[in-house]
């Protein structure tokens, strides 16, 4: 039973610092953003180019390049919340949840720039179908291993969940300005040609992030009071009858 009570006031307090560092990381944005505002002075030759941008929209590449970075960088969002999430309802851990949440988001930002290398090597559209492959094999893996509860392929799973995202998320950006290269070049690739795509492609890339990061699955649950509740009542209960108190009691 003492074991049992060391437990429960231990997830107590994982409970606590989680909602502790949700709420400096809070503070963290806010300060980012007043010091950006007040100091970030040096952007006086940056304009927004809407014409750009309308040309993009409408071009069906751009929102097929949409469609592709959903499944590359919405699946990266939503395997970012998920990771930690199935840590500790699944598994029961989590201990490991705090501990090494990060690494998911880690490792697939790290992997961003191997995708891009690999598109100017072999081209971006076969980097992307190998990732969505990989995406696949690793759900697959990420699926039994939840059910039968294997920590280790669970984690092998995700962290290759995170390598493909990262490497898509990659290989999707440097496929929209060798796409609008092209169509410039079948115009007759003049170099006015070759300006206006180059501009279109800056607009299809904020295109596919605002549609990406819109459809992206990012609520993460976050404890509720009766959580807080619970794991009061849980505590009490497993240190009185460690102590004998419930027998005396009864």
């Amino acid at each position: 039973m003492q074991a049992t009570a060391i437990r429960i006031v231990a997830r107590g307090r994982v409970v606590t610092d989680r909602a502790a560092g949700e709420r400096d990381a809070a503070l963290a944005i806010d300060a980012a953003a007043v010091l950006a505002w007040l100091f970030m002075d040096n952007l006086a030759e940056a304009t927004a180019d809407p014409g750009s941008m309308a040309g993009a929209a409408r071009s069906g590449q751009t929102w097929l390049m949409s469609f592709l970075y959903i499944g590359t960088f919405g699946s990266f969002i939503g395997y970012s919340a998920a990771f930690p999430t199935l840590l500790t309802n699944v598994f029961d851990r989590p201990d490991i949840a705090l501990a090494w949440g990060f690494l998911g988001a880690l490792v697939g930002s790290v992997s961003r720039p191997l995708g891009g290398r690999l598109s100017d090597r072999v081209g971006g559209s076969l980097v992307t179908a190998g990732s969505f492959v990989l995406m696949t094999a690793g759900a697959l893996g990420a699926l039994y291993s939840v059910t039968g509860e294997h920590l280790g392929l669970f984690f092998a799973s995700f962290l290759a969940l995170f390598v493909a995202t990262g490497v898509g998320n990659g290989s999707t950006y440097r496929m929209i300005p060798a796409i609008f290269r092209g169509a410039a070049v079948e115009r007759g690739g003049s170099a006015e040609d070759l300006a206006v795509m180059r501009r279109q492609a800056a607009g299809a890339i904020g295109i596919a992030a605002i549609v990406a990061a819109f459809r992206s699955p990012s609520r993460v649950p976050k404890p509720s009071v009766r959580t807080w509740q619970e794991v009061a009542n849980e505590t009490v209960e497993a240190v009185t009858d460690s102590m004998g108190v419930g027998a005396h009691a009864s």
